[in-house]
């Protein structure tokens, strides 16, 4: 592999084997399924003493960007450091207190940043340990700072729908828009307001139905399922409401209701054809269940247009995992989308179904990953956590209930693309996406 960096002052003496090799290792690096053909430096940027690398990698099949913030220091932690020159190193610069200086001082402040900090007051930070796809950074303790690492042109879903819930509708179950920073038209970092959390909520779910496993009782779990799916239904009643052209809500229409079924078509084509070759390698619970779904009709999905269905921006990627639970309510978070998508398709108007869908498939992941045994359980624990977010959802979003007829359409395409999920990667799980579909 050529050298990139030889023209970099900054980065001399690095190769590209030894910075690939640290980047490989990384947690935020999504190539490690692909095969590299080069790397290249596109830009740089000085970030106080530290430096600002837009680091592109090019694939057989494609490429990317990452961020790579880099800075020289005399110790840093070991997972940080990427080469060793005398008595110095080369790290990842979020563990350098200048570098995160640099970025608080970069924001382009919004009302929640403005609210919790003096105009140039400079807080104390530290750099979160959370194995993540991006870095997570906290201010003061008032202010935490996302840091994305893979750089891709253009508005960004997550800081745009962070900003309009927070500070431009009546939602209130949102951390606050505390300001970004962006490079070359790609965002670099988002600020939003440090909720105080217990955590998210699939600790809780699975915490929840691990009880009604021992006890045969639900306490106090369906009122919280039910407040999740009123806050969701308020997040989308602010979503349907907004204006401009990017947020406006807009007729689901025979187009948008053929690329469901064309996707759900080419989801199940391939999954079956997996499947099958793959059946006689399944756990035995798990080859059941794929025989029964294979002898089910591939076309099963006819449900019509419903009359006053709509689309709209959307959280685009919705689970247990993308709520906090304060104790008392739920917050809700990270509005990137799927990963996996382009960031047009994460810009993308969508039925609102299409999260109410990923959360009750959320319920049902979490109903099986707490039980020991028993799917009866699991299929009963799962169904009352459904009815009881589905019912508050519908009360809290009556001008989107319209669309509710697309529910199974949405929750179809889900499970499938857990189950190709699953075969790649997790064969003893595919048993819970197939519970749903056979």
């Amino acid at each position: 592999m050529d050298d990139p960096f030889s023209e970099h002052g900054f980065l001399h003496g690095v190769d590209a084997a030894t910075l690939s090799s640290w980047i490989a290792r990384q947690r935020w690096f999504g190539g490690k399924a692909r095969t590299v053909k080069s790397w290249t430096v596109r830009d740089t940027m000085a970030a106080g003493g530290p430096v600002l690398l837009a680091l592109g990698v090019t694939y057989t099949d494609g490429e990317e960007t990452y961020l790579v913030p880099l800075g020289w220091a005399l110790a840093a932690p070991e997972e940080a450091i990427v080469f060793t020159k005398g008595s110095e190193v080369l790290c990842d610069a979020t563990v350098l207190p200048e570098f995160r200086d640099w970025l608080f001082r970069a924001l382009v402040p919004g009302v929640a940043l403005r609210r919790l900090f003096r105009e140039g007051e400079l807080p104390p930070s530290r750099v979160l340990k959370a194995e993540q796809s991006n870095t997570a950074l906290i201010y003061g303790e008032r202010l935490f700072v996302k840091l994305y690492r893979r750089l891709v042109a253009g508005a960004n879903p997550d800081a745009e729908l962070t900003q309009f819930l927070s500070e431009a509708s009546g939602f209130r179950n949102v951390c606050g828009f505390g300001g970004t920073v962006t490079w070359g038209g790609a965002a670099v970092a988002l600020a939003t307001e440090l909720t105080a959390n217990k955590g998210d909520a699939w600790p809780l779910a699975l915490a929840a139905a691990r009880e009604f496993y021992a006890t045969g009782t639900l306490g106090d779990w369906l009122g919280k399922a039910a407040l999740l799916g009123r806050r969701t239904g308020e997040m989308h009643t602010a979503l349907a409401a907004a204006a401009g052209e990017d947020f406006v809500a807009e007729p689901f229409d025979d187009e948008d209701l053929r690329g469901l079924r064309a996707e759900i078509a080419r989801l199940e084509s391939t999954d079956r054809a997996t499947l099958a070759e793959r059946i006689a390698s399944l756990p035995e619970a798990a080859a059941s269940l794929a025989q029964r779904y294979l002898a089910s009709p591939a076309e099963r999905f006819h449900i019509e247009l419903p009359d006053g269905a709509v689309k709209t921006r959307t959280h685009g990627d919705y689970h247990l995992g993308q709520v906090l639970w304060t104790g008392a309510d739920f917050v809700i978070i990270d509005f990137e989308g799927e990963p996996s998508r382009s960031l047009a398709e994460r810009r993308a108007k969508r039925s609102p179904l299409r999260d109410v869908a990923g959360m009750l498939r959320s319920f049902h992941y979490a109903a099986h990953a707490a039980a020991a045994s028993g799917d009866a359980a699991a299929e009963q624990w799962a169904a009352d956590s459904q009815v009881a977010f589905l019912a508050a959802w519908q009360e809290a979003a009556p001008s989107l209930a319209p669309g509710l007829g697309l529910l199974p359409l949405f929750s179809a395409e889900k499970a499938l693309y857990e189950l190709a999920y699953e075969l790649n990667n997790r064969p003893d799980w595919i048993r819970i996406p197939l519970q749903a579909l056979a």
